[in-house]
């Protein structure tokens, strides 16, 4: 009997491990997605002509 727990505890711990592994490369592809986007979204106010430039800092 302890053979069979340890291969359905062996197999449990795959099963989750392959589950965190697709949980984890999904979140990289939903992070790359958001910044793909923000980039997007940035490039386009950069390059619509009204942004002004930012404020330069004087010396005193």
């Amino acid at each position: 009997m302890d053979g069979l727990r340890d291969a359905r505890k062996q197999m449990e711990v795959q099963t989750e491990n392959s589950i965190l592994e697709k949980l984890e490369a999904q979140r990289m592809e939903d992070e790359k997605k958001r910044f793909r986007e923000f980039d997007s979204l940035n490039f386009s106010v950069v390059n619509d002509g009204t942004q002004t430039s930012a404020p330069t800092t004087s010396s005193f």
